[in-house]
C-alpha cells in the first residue's frame, strides 16, 4: 500500500449521533462524510430501523425518514446501549448491542466505498466520549467483525482524539500546553493538555476542568465580562500556546473582552469536529514504539508503566520490553516464546512513568522457574504471556513448552499479577 493513497478513518460518536472523517497524506486536513451525496449534514444520527417487510436494516437518517414513514422498527441513541450489556428491543425481537452496532458501522462503511477500497484503508479509529470495560468489551467484538484487518483497528475516547490532533499541527500551537473550551450542551468544561516530566520519554496527559457555577445566559456584554474574568482567574500564569474553541455558545460576536484576553500571546480557534479529525490522525502515530524519546499518551485506559524482561544475549544480560506505557490496556497482550540458557527464573521489570515515577521509578521481580521438569540446559522452551484486565490489574503467565518431541512439554504454567503500582 503505498503511503500517499493509505487513508485514515475516523469515526467520532456521540449517544444521538456519529461523524465519521477521512485524510491522505496528500490532503490539508481530514474530510467529513455526509450520508447524502448531495448534502453537507456531517451528523449521522445514531439509529437503526429494521423493514417491516424484509427485514433489512437502514441506518442513520434513512433509519429515521422509514420509521417515520411506518416502514419499520427504529433504534434511537444506540451508542448509550452500548455501555451496557442488557439486549435492545427492536419491535418485539431482543438484539444485544453488539449485534446493532457492527450492523450499523458495517453499513456506514458503503460511505466510504463512494471514495476508497476497504483494502486501502491503513487505520480506522472509533473514538468516544469515554470508555468503560463494558463498551471496551463490545467494541473487541465488533471489531472482531468488520472486514478490515484488526491490527488496523483503534479505539480511543475524545480525550485521547485531542492529543492526536492537537500533535498533528504545526509545533508552535503545542510548544506549551494547549487548552479546549467546550459550551456544548450549556455546560462549560476546559481540557488542559500538557507533558510529564518523566526520563522515559515524553507522556502527554489531559487535564479536565468543570465549571459548574458557570452559566452563559444571554450573549451580552455582561456575559463577556464574565466570562473575561473567568478565563483571567483559569489561566492566570499558565503557559498556553493555544485554545480550542467548541460548541455553539461561542458563536455570534458577543466574544470582545474575553477574546482578547485568550489571544494575548496565544492562537485561538473555533472548531466543532475536533474528536473525528484527531481519530483520523491516530493513524499517522509511528508504528513502532520502541523508541524511549518518543511521545505519548497517558490517559483514563493507558497504562503508565512499561513491562519488561531481562534476557541473555550471549554473553550480556539485556533489557527487554514487551509492553509499552501509552498503550490502552485492552491493546497491550503480548506473547513471547524463550529458550532458557541456565535459567533459573525470569526476571521482570517495571518502569514507571506517571505521577508514581516521582516516587520510585523501577520495580523489578522474580519469578522462580523451580516447578520445571527436570530437563538438559537449552532443552526446554517457555512462553511468557502479559495481558490485561484494565490500567491497573494484569498478569504475567510463564508456561512450559519444553522442546520438541524429545522433550515435550509438561503444559505447567504459574502466573503472576501485575497491580496499580506497577508492581509483580
Amino acid at each position: 500500500m503505498s503511503e500517499r493513497k493509505a487513508m485514515m478513518v475516523g469515526y467520532s460518536f456521540q449517544d444521538a449521533c456519529v461523524q465519521i472523517g477521512y485524510y491522505t497524506a496528500d490532503m490539508d486536513q481530514p474530510m467529513l462524510l455526509s450520508q447524502s451525496q448531495d448534502s453537507e449534514k456531517y451528523q449521522i444520527p445514531t439509529c437503526l430501523c429494521r423493514l417491516n417487510n424484509s427485514g433489512q436494516w437502514l441506518f442513520g437518517q434513512e433509519a429515521v425518514n422509514a420509521h417515520e414513514e411506518g416502514h419499520g422498527a427504529l433504534v434511537e441513541d444506540l451508542i448509550s446501549f452500548c455501555y451496557k450489556e442488557d439486549p435492545v428491543l427492536v419491535g418485539d425481537v431482543p438484539y444485544m448491542p453488539v449485534e446493532l452496532l457492527t450492523v450499523f458501522i458495517k453499513r456506514s462503511l458503503n460511505l466510504l466505498h463512494r471514495i476508497v477500497n476497504l483494502d486501502q484503508i491503513h487505520a480506522m479509529t472509533f473514538t468516544f466520549p469515554r470508555l468503560s470495560e463494558r463498551l471496551i468489551a463490545n467494541m473487541k467484538q465488533v471489531m472482531e467483525q468488520l472486514p478490515i484487518p484488526r491490527e488496523r483497528l483503534f479505539l480511543q475516547d475524545h480525550k485521547e482524539s485531542f492529543y492526536d490532533f492537537v500533535t498533528c499541527q504545526k509545533r508552535e500551537l503545542w510548544n506549551n500546553d494547549v487548552l479546549m473550551l467546550d459550551a456544548r450542551g450549556g455546560q462549560l468544561y476546559s481540557w488542559e493538555l500538557g507533558r510529564i516530566k518523566t526520563g522515559h520519554g515524553v507522556p502527554f496527559t489531559v487535564t479536565e476542568t468543570v465549571f459548574d457555577e458557570f452559566q452563559f445566559g444571554e450573549k451580552n456584554g455582561a456575559t463577556d465580562a464574565r466570562f473575561a474574568q473567568l478565563l483571567e482567574q483559569f489561566i492566570q500564569k499558565r503557559l498556553i500556546s493555544s485554545v480550542f474553541l467548541v460548541g455553539k455558545e461561542f458563536e455570534g460576536d458577543w466574544m470582545q473582552e474575553s477574546l482578547r484576553f485568550l489571544c494575548r500571546g496565544r492562537r485561538v480557534f473555533s472548531m466543532e469536529d475536533l474528536p473525528v479529525r484527531g481519530a483520523c490522525y491516530r493513524g499517522l502515530r509511528p508504528a513502532d514504539p520502541r523508541n524511549d524519546r518518543r511521545q505519548f499518551y497517558l490517559g483514563e485506559q493507558q497504562l503508565d508503566y512499561h513491562v519488561g524482561v531481562y534476557v541473555w544475549n550471549g554473553r550480556e544480560q539485556q533489557y527487554c520490553r514487551l509492553v509499552w506505557a501509552g498503550t490502552g490496556w485492552f491493546e497491550a497482550s503480548v506473547s513471547q516464546v524463550f529458550l532458557l540458557d541456565q535459567c533459573d527464573s525470569v526476571l521482570i521489570q517495571i518502569d514507571l512513568v506517571g505521577d508514581m515515577a516521582e516516587e520510585k521509578k523501577s520495580i523489578r521481580q522474580t519469578i522462580p522457574l523451580d516447578w520445571l521438569p527436570k530437563r538438559p540446559n537449552l532443552a526446554t522452551k517457555i512462553r511468557l504471556d502479559i495481558e490485561f484486565q484494565n490500567p491497573e490489574q494484569g498478569t504475567v503467565t510463564v508456561t512450559d513448552l519444553g522442546l520438541g518431541d524429545l522433550f515435550p512439554g509438561s503444559a505447567k504454567a504459574v502466573t503472576r499479577h501485575i497491580g496499580g503500582n506497577g508492581g509483580v
